[in-house]
């Protein structure tokens, strides 16, 4: 975990995407960008190196609009493809799981 006084970065080689559309998995390319955290507005970003790409959750994300910007190589996503169909979307259900094995 990378922690700065603007965000925080989570290393995680497992880490993938789902798209219900395309029913297909898209694997991490890049895990020290797999997911970033900035706390200070409460958004959660998958595939973020500080260049504006990647899916974007803002805190009040079942309210707010939400963007998705073409991926940097994070993840094995086309580069013409969105995973939520478009540049901005809403979110109708998040489902969030951590598995830990002892």
């Amino acid at each position: 975990m990378e922690q700065s006084n603007r965000h925080i970065r989570l290393y995680d080689k497992k880490a993938f995407l789902y798209s219900f559309n395309t029913m297909k998995i898209y694997a991490v390319l890049r895990a020290e960008i797999a997911i970033c955290c900035y706390p200070y507005n409460y958004t959660l970003v998958y595939g973020n190196n500080g260049d504006g790409g990647g899916i974007y959750l803002r805190g009040n994300f079942l309210k707010a609009k939400n963007h998705e910007s073409h991926f940097n190589r994070a993840y094995d996503v086309p580069s013409n493809y969105y995973l939520s169909g478009g540049k901005e979307f809403e979110v109708e259900e998040v489902e969030v799981y951590q598995v830990i094995f002892i």
